[in-house]
């Protein structure tokens, strides 16, 4: 079965951070998570969407192209 969503730890390994940067991220809603009950989880595809578009971001704002 296809895993839908990362715990805390897969999230920080799967986008290359620390989970202290990812709980602040999440903390500041800038990163797709959703609670269940008093756990959060990343939706996997949400994750992967966010890393690129990040990446992409990064790489315009340093003057590189696509």
């Amino acid at each position: 079965m296809e895993c839908l969503n990362y715990t805390p730890s897969e999230a920080s390994k799967a986008i290359g951070i620390s989970e202290r940067t990812l709980w602040t991220l999440t903390k500041a809603g800038k990163i797709p998570h959703k609670k269940i009950g008093n756990r959060t989880y990343y939706p996997v595809n949400a994750i992967k969407a966010w890393n690129e578009a990040e990446a992409i971001e990064w790489r315009i704002n340093n003057g590189q192209s696509k």
